[in-house]
């Protein structure tokens, strides 16, 4: 709290001014599906995006939506908050190992990878019945 009152005075002696335009000026909304395309094209950016997308529906259907969803298909309540529990506990060990395999392979293809198998690890969940067993073991793949 007292960095981020620090940084108040400090603020106001900083001035920024964007970078001069190069090229024609933007056509509004009229541009965006080109400037869609064209940011799309660049494969860095689509898989960068791609990434985002990824974890972030994750994160979102694991910690908004998992204990709902438990309930919701006749499982105990308390089954959502022990799933929680396995994410964050199996997380220990798969943080590690994260870090083990991207010092042998390609961190991007090993985050690559592991989103994969968390997107599969969830359509797997959606698709089977459910179960108390069945939750553990999608609880200990998404650690």
């Amino acid at each position: 709290a007292i960095a981020a009152l620090l940084i108040v005075p400090l603020a106001r002696n900083i001035e920024w001014r964007p970078a001069p335009r190069v090229g024609p000026p933007a056509a509004g909304l009229r541009g965006l599906p080109a400037l869609a395309r064209r940011a799309l094209a660049d494969r860095d950016f689509a898989l960068l995006t791609g990434g985002f997308f990824a974890c972030g529906f994750q994160l979102a259907f694991l910690t908004t939506h998992l204990p709902s969803h438990i309930a919701l298909c006749g499982l105990p309540p308390a089954l959502g908050m022990t799933a929680l529990m396995l994410i964050g506990l199996f997380n220990i060990p798969g943080s590690w190992f994260c870090g083990w395999i991207s010092s042998r392979v390609n961190p991007e293809t090993a985050l690559g990878a592991i989103y994969l198998l968390r997107t599969v690890a969830i359509a797997a969940f959606a698709w089977a019945t459910p179960s108390e067993l069945g939750t553990w073991i999608f609880a200990a793949v998404m650690g």
